[in-house]
C-alpha cells in the first residue's frame, strides 16, 4: 500500500537514507509488515509505504522496494539486521548500516551474566561507546578489547562473547564511527533513527497485542491515518517556515 504522499516522499528523499523495521503479528495474518521510510527536510519520520510478506526474503522484498520507489542508487540502507537485508543493499548498490537499537538491547540482556555489577556497569560504558560514539580506529579496537576481557567472566557459555565478535567483525555496519559515514542524524541518534522511525509507523499509538487481530484493510486504515498526522504536521511546519520566511532548500 502506497499514499499519493507517500509516493512523493520517497521521490524526494530516499535518496538520502531509507529505513526499514519489520515486525512480526501486525495483523491476524501473522505476516511480516515493513513500513519503510525516510526523513524530510525537517528531520520528521517521512511514511514511504507499507508491505507485509510471509518472509523476508530476498527476492520478494527486493520486488516490493522497487515498486515503492525505494531502490535508489547510493542510498544508506538502515535496516533492523533482518538476513535478507545484506543482499538486498548490494543488489541495489546502497551502504548497508542496522539499526543500533536491537543490538544494544542484544547486548545488555548477554551482559546479564557477568558477575558483578561494577563489570555490568563497565560493558554497559563500553558498548555504548562502540556503538554511540566516532572513535578513531585505535580507541575502536582498544574499547573492543577491553569488553573481550570482561567476557571471560561471563558464565554463559561464550554468547557474550560471540555477541562482542559480532558486533567488531560487523562495525562498519554497526558501529557509529564508520556508519556515521554514510548517514547521520546525529553521532549518537543516527543508528538508532530505525528503530524510532518504525515504531511510530507500526504501532500508531496502538499495542502489539491488538495488531494481531486486525485485518489487513484495518492495519491499511491505521497507516493511512499516521500519514494524514504527518501531512498536517508538515503542512503546518511549512505554513511556519514560510511565515518566518525561512529557506526550504
Amino acid at each position: 500500500a502506497q499514499h499519493p504522499l507517500e509516493v512523493l516522499n520517497a521521490r524526494t528523499y530516499a535518496n538520502d537514507a531509507v529505513f526499514v523495521d519489520t515486525t512480526h503479528n501486525a495483523t491476524s495474518y501473522s505476516y511480516k509488515t515493513g513500513p519503510p521510510a525516510v526523513i524530510d527536510c525537517f528531520g520528521h519520520t517521512a511514511p514511504c509505504g507499507m508491505f507485509q510478506v510471509p518472509e523476508e526474503e530476498i527476492d520478494s522484498v527486493s520486488e516490493l522496494m522497487r515498486l515503492l520507489e525505494l531502490d535508489v542508487l547510493g542510498a544508506t540502507c538502515c535496516t533492523d539486521g533482518g538476513p535478507a537485508w545484506p543482499e538486498i543493499a548490494r543488489m541495489f548498490r546502497q551502504p548497508h548500516i542496522e539499526d543500533t537499537w536491537h543490538n544494544c538491547e542484544n547486548g545488555d540482556k548477554k551482559a546479564a551474566s557477568l558477575s558483578s555489577k561494577e563489570e555490568k556497569k563497565k560493558f554497559r560504558q563500553l558498548k555504548n561507546k562502540v556503538l554511540y560514539q566516532v572513535l578513531d580506529q585505535q580507541e575502536l579496537s582498544d574499547a573492543f578489547s577491553e569488553m573481550r576481557l570482561l567476557a571471560v567472566s561471563a558464565n554463559d557459555s561464550g554468547e557474550l562473547g560471540r555477541w562482542i565478535d559480532r558486533m567488531e567483525t560487523g562495525q562498519t555496519l554497526r558501529t557509529a564511527t564508520h556508519a556515521t559515514k554514510f548517514f547521520s542524524c546525529s553521532a549518537k541518534g543516527a543508528l538508532s533513527r530505525c528503530e524510532q522511525m518504525m515504531s511510530k509507523l507500526k504501532n500508531s499509538g496502538t499495542s502489539k497485542r491488538e495488531m494481531k487481530h486486525w485485518t489487513l484493510g484495518e492495519l491499511q486504515n491505521r497507516h493511512f491515518t499516521k500519514v494524514c498526522n504527518y501531512e498536517t504536521e508538515v503542512t503546518g511546519e511549512i505554513e511556519d517556515a514560510i511565515k518566518v520566511k525561512r529557506d526550504l532548500s
